[in-house]
């Protein structure tokens, strides 16, 4: 009897060490999408002309060359507004993902903290000494 007893914990353990060293499986989480407007690279805005002295064609030139640029920035300024909700949307979907695979490591936590204050708790009421111990 005492042979198959460490037999298997022969077994047990040899288990116990072939799993420690498995690496943990790769989680398949897809990979943000590309940027696809250059957020951070605004380009400047044309220079506002002086009123007071610019005459009435180069006004319309130069106001022709702001509704080009805003015309483009409001483009640009859509594309990373769409690009920043959907990104927000995918943090929120993983970390939501990420909570909920969690919760079974929670509960062997808990459930592990109250097995070993149970085990305190009985092990200090009764104070058993195990013969096979040089620290009790």
């Amino acid at each position: 009897m005492k042979i198959m007893s460490g037999a298997l914990v022969a077994v047990l353990m040899l288990g116990a060490s072939a799993a420690a060293q498995t690496p943990p499986p790769v989680m398949d989480t897809p990979s943000p999408p590309p940027p696809s407007a250059n957020c951070a690279n605004v380009p400047a805005p044309p220079p506002a002309p002086d009123g007071a002295t610019i005459s009435h064609s180069e006004m319309t030139r130069q106001r022709a060359t702001y509704d080009a640029w805003i015309a483009s920035y409001s483009a640009q300024r859509e594309r990373c507004v769409e690009e920043i909700r959907v990104l927000r949307a995918q943090a929120e979907a993983n970390a939501v993902a990420f909570e909920a695979a969690q919760a079974p490591y929670v509960a062997a936590s808990a459930a592990w903290v109250t097995q070993v204050e149970v085990f305190n708790a009985r092990a200090s009421s009764t104070r058993r000494r195990d013969p096979r111990s040089v620290n009790n």
